[in-house]
């Protein structure tokens, strides 16, 4: 299994593609076909989305950091 990494603003929009990730099998028909998932942690849960059929990574929300002052 391969890793990819990205940097995302954090000003990007909502839609925005984050990386695309491709993956052949050789296989004949049905059995070459490739479906995309994304493995997350729970913090990035519905952060992302990814294009089952594609493997374009899609922003669903917004990334901005928040910075908290603590005294």
């Amino acid at each position: 299994m391969d890793w990819y990494n990205a940097t995302v603003s954090e000003d990007a929009a909502i839609g925005t593609t984050v990386l695309a990730v491709t993956a052949s099998d050789l296989d004949l028909d049905r059995n070459g076909n490739v479906t995309y998932m994304l493995e997350m942690t729970s913090s990035d849960v519905d952060r992302f989305l990814i294009d089952n059929d594609s493997g374009v990574i899609t922003l669903a929300r917004c990334v901005a950091v928040r910075t908290i002052d603590m005294e």
